[in-house]
């Protein structure tokens, strides 16, 4: 049917049924909206994480198979080398008296050697 064939109290239940329905989806939008926010925070973090843990992995690894200067040996528990736990005294302490700025200038001569006259 047309909007004319309707009556003014017809017309006017029609308007506020479609404007709570307006109202209710505007509601549905910005709960939707409001998760996603949520969810980008939650994939940010995990996104950190992850990165934190390769940072990790990358280290345990050059621990494990990286080449023998880089490579992390653990000490053995029977270690055939002991240590001494020697305390040495203190023989002689410093302190600072004074300083003072030290500058230069350098300077680069050139030498040009002159071709030899011959007398002959």
């Amino acid at each position: 049917m047309s909007p004319e064939n309707y009556s003014y109290h017809e017309l006017q239940e029609q308007f506020l049924y479609q404007a709570k329905c307006i109202e209710v989806c505007q509601k549905q939008i910005a709960l939707l909206i409001e998760s996603n926010d949520k969810k980008d925070q939650i994939i940010a973090a995990k996104d950190l994480q992850i990165e934190s843990f390769r940072a990790e992995l990358n280290v345990l690894k050059k621990m494990i198979f990286g080449s023998k200067h880089e490579r992390f040996i653990p000490s053995l528990v029977n270690d055939p080398q002991l240590s001494l736990d020697i305390k040495a005294e203190s023989i002689a302490s410093t302190r600072l008296i004074s300083t003072k700025q030290v500058s230069y200038t350098k300077t680069n001569v050139a030498i040009e050697q002159k071709p030899l006259q011959h007398p002959g």
